[in-house]
């Protein structure tokens, strides 16, 4: 690797050269540019190396990127991401891809010892050139993991988003970033409670004074699936997605008395709030709905549950005012 010398051999902070990319094949139709470039945080640039593939998406896989201080990235951590690459390119020829919030989970081969990856909508860097609709591959710790598969990808996005002060969500790994309180999250939620099922293509939004739960076709059969599992008349949550339209997230820890949001820099008047999941509520004496945690709760009448539940299983859109007269709960099909 003699362009490795050239690439890591230049000095960071205001003497350093610009940025320069180094493209390494390490796999038939399958390229990995490598650029050492600085990444703007609050406290000042922070000199970054990032890997990102080129041949992925003609095999059905998402271009992957990989963003990490520069000290970390020697020539044999390379090596080993390199195989990594080469490994993702083989499963996408077999059909097996990953997409946001999905997750690779290592056994003691771990590329961050540690750690597994989770996987979220990639950013534009400076500097770097990122394909559109890519994913950054994220280091998460084994807790964390847990709550992903647990809660659902887009709680602990956005709770990293919080952490890491970064809108939606951080893109990078931080060795010295804190892990997020995992414990503590999974005994105080109420979510711990109740049935789920992961809708990752699902989106849970309030705008203005409707709550808007959007699907995708084909959510049919995974929802009547959870209906025939399901006890009669159990509440259940459906994990829901990031929605890449929301001008805010909301976030949520262990002791939260308040509703609390992140938002990008700047933004001030949020139209577009993204929950983390939607909880149904059937057989109550009224329509109403609440915000709870980082999430929606719908409470419904046995009248509106059925017409829900129909709406839900058949992939017919809903509109239905709750009792007050003041909000609408709404199923959309995209």
């Amino acid at each position: 690797m003699a362009w490795w010398n050239e690439l890591m051999g230049r000095v960071s902070g205001a003497s350093r050269s610009p940025a320069l990319a180094q493209r390494v094949e390490v796999a038939p139709g399958l390229t990995v540019s490598v650029t050492r470039h600085a990444r703007p945080t609050s406290k000042g640039p922070v000199d970054c190396v990032s890997y990102v593939s080129d041949g992925l998406a003609a095999k059905g896989q998402k271009e992957l990127v990989f963003t990490l201080p520069a000290g970390m990235a020697d020539e044999a951590f390379s090596s080993k991401l390199f195989s990594f690459f080469a490994t993702i390119n083989q499963f996408a020829e077999q059909g097996r891809t990953v997409d946001t919030g999905g997750h690779t989970q290592f056994g003691q081969r771990s590329l961050f010892p540690g750690r597994h990856l989770l996987y979220v909508p990639a950013e534009p860097l400076p500097e770097v050139s990122v394909p559109a609709n890519a994913l950054a591959a994220v280091p998460v710790t084994e807790g964390e993991l847990v709550l992903v598969e647990r809660f659902g990808a887009t709680r602990v996005m956005s709770s990293l988003g919080r952490m890491c002060s970064h809108f939606p969500c951080p893109t990078w790994f931080d060795p010295e970033r804190p892990e997020l309180p995992h414990a503590e999250m999974l005994q105080a939620s109420m979510l711990s409670n109740i049935a789920s099922a992961r809708l990752k293509e699902a989106r849970v939004l309030q705008m203005g004074s409707d709550i808007v739960l959007r699907l995708v076709p084909g959510a049919e059969a995974l929802l009547q699936q959870l209906f025939a599992e399901l006890p009669a008349n159990m509440p259940f949550a459906l994990l829901t997605g990031l929605d890449p339209t929301a001008d805010a997230y909301f976030v949520w820890a262990p002791g939260q008395r308040e509703p609390q949001a992140i938002t990008p820099p700047g933004q001030n008047n949020a139209e577009r709030l993204c929950g983390n999941f939607l909880v149904v509520v059937p057989e109550q004496e009224k329509d109403a709905s609440q915000l709870v945690e980082d999430g929606f709760a719908w409470l419904l009448t046995e009248a509106s549950w059925k017409a829900v539940k129909r709406a839900l299983t058949e992939g017919g859109a809903l509109a239905l005012l709750d009792s007050a007269g003041s909000k609408r709960l709404r199923i959309e099909w995209a």
